[in-house]
């Protein structure tokens, strides 16, 4: 799961964690700098996080 780290607020930062404890086999990835996803603000972290974490596998 890729996040944008400027969208989440303290109420976010615990689901994000619950999520991590109930599918501790999958990968949350925090895009520095990012405010949303839709349009695609930082396409170049995003592809960096793509290829290092998703191609990867």
């Amino acid at each position: 799961m890729l996040l944008a780290e400027h969208s989440m607020d303290e109420f976010s930062k615990e689901k994000v964690e619950e999520f991590k404890q109930l599918h501790f086999n999958l990968s949350v990835i925090t895009i520095p700098n990012g405010y949303h996803f839709l349009p695609i603000t930082n396409p170049i972290q995003i592809a960096n996080a793509f290829k290092k974490h998703i191609l990867a596998i």
